[in-house]
């Protein structure tokens, strides 16, 4: 998950760990799916599409 940090932007501050939603979106540095098998190893779960229920958004970090 370290790795992940520098990708990550919170969305919303109030946070029960238990139940994280991340979604996926833009061009990355490595293949979408070693960021998916890491945050779903941590008991994550990753949608499709952002919803009020999405904790965090996993984002490029350049302007494409």
């Amino acid at each position: 998950m370290e790795e992940l940090r520098k990708y990550i932007t919170p969305i919303d501050n109030e946070i029960e760990t238990k139940n994280l939603s991340f979604v996926i979106t833009g061009t990355l540095s490595k293949p979408r799916t070693e960021y998916i098998n890491l945050i779903e190893a941590k008991g994550y779960k990753v949608t499709g599409t952002v919803t009020k229920k999405t904790n965090y958004l996993v984002m490029n970090d350049k302007t494409s």
